[in-house]
């Protein structure tokens, strides 16, 4: 089993014509509700939690993924999605990075243990598959 598969996610593939982060996010939220992982009512103030977090600051981890994420309180557990894109896709950031793996995932704003836990584990699954890039310090 694939380190991304022992996370219980769905997995899609990503259109070819998303071209940029908002785009992917907005499909990835679309694919939770067509796949009844999220209400049709929340989707809107979903992805709009999820960019809210991305305009802090990229969740591009620099190595092939991105992991955009937000707590969410209508969720009482964490709900995710894993989206591959047939050729990479420009990714927010300083340098945009491209990637080719996205895992979109909302946690609970009221479990605060479990949806650390499932972050964690989410960025242990995306480690073993796109390692992080070795830093130099200067």
């Amino acid at each position: 089993m694939q380190p991304l598969e022992r996370l219980g996610f769905p997995i899609v593939e990503l259109p070819r014509e998303l071209r940029d982060h908002e785009a992917v996010i907005r499909f990835l939220i679309a694919e939770l509700v067509r796949l009844k992982r999220l209400d049709a009512m929340d989707a809107e103030r979903a992805a709009d939690c999820v960019l809210l977090r991305e305009s802090q600051g990229s969740t591009n981890l620099l190595s092939g993924a991105a992991l955009p994420h937000s707590k969410f309180s209508p969720l009482d557990q964490a709900v995710g999605i894993v989206g591959y894109a047939p050729q990479r896709i420009p990714w927010s950031g300083r340098d945009a990075t491209p990637v080719e793996a996205v895992v979109l995932l909302l946690t609970s704003a009221e479990y605060h243990s479990t949806s650390f836990r499932k972050l964690q584990a989410t960025v242990r699954a995306l480690g073993e598959i796109y390692p992080p890039p070795n830093l130099q310090v200067a």
